[in-house]
């Protein structure tokens, strides 16, 4: 995309956000809140690998956030002032939520994740749509990169 582009693909980001980072975003708050509550009210060893879990989407969804919003309002030029600690965030949580998608489908594990407190970390599937603005952002920077290099 060229320079030009750059706003429609700001736009394409924008719409994005709406609905995809927001609405996501407020799921895992509110569904953290409840597990995370659900736990102090009976606490258990069984429920600490979940806690672990929730509390390290944490910063991965904050650095999602500082990602799309550095190329949202800033551009391609943004994104090359973004941190790689963001990036690396970024894609653990992309990680996360490709994994828990995988396991929570495959039929051998189905059977232990329901039976287990492990079957809320299956949750994080619902994060897998969040990929497409990380990929927007990831393919807005290398274009960035190659036009700093051309320049």
């Amino acid at each position: 995309m060229s320079g030009s582009k750059q706003p429609i693909s700001r736009g394409l980001m924008g719409i994005q956000i709406l609905l995809l980072l927001m609405p996501l975003s407020l799921l895992y708050l509110a569904a953290s809140f409840y597990i995370l509550a659900a736990i102090v009210e009976q606490p258990s060893l069984d429920a600490a690998p979940v806690a672990l879990v929730l509390l390290l989407c944490a910063p991965c969804l904050w650095f999602g956030w500082q990602l799309t919003s550095a190329f949202f309002f800033g551009g391609r030029r943004a994104l090359l002032q973004t941190s790689s600690r963001a990036w690396r965030w970024s894609s653990v949580g992309v990680a996360l939520a490709f994994t828990a998608t995988v396991l929570s489908q495959t039929s051998l594990l189905q059977s232990f994740l329901i039976k287990s407190q492990l079957g809320e970390v299956s949750l994080l599937q619902f994060g897998l749509p969040l990929l497409l603005p990380w990929l927007h952002a990831a393919i807005e920077k290398r274009l960035a990169m190659r036009e700093s290099i051309s320049q």
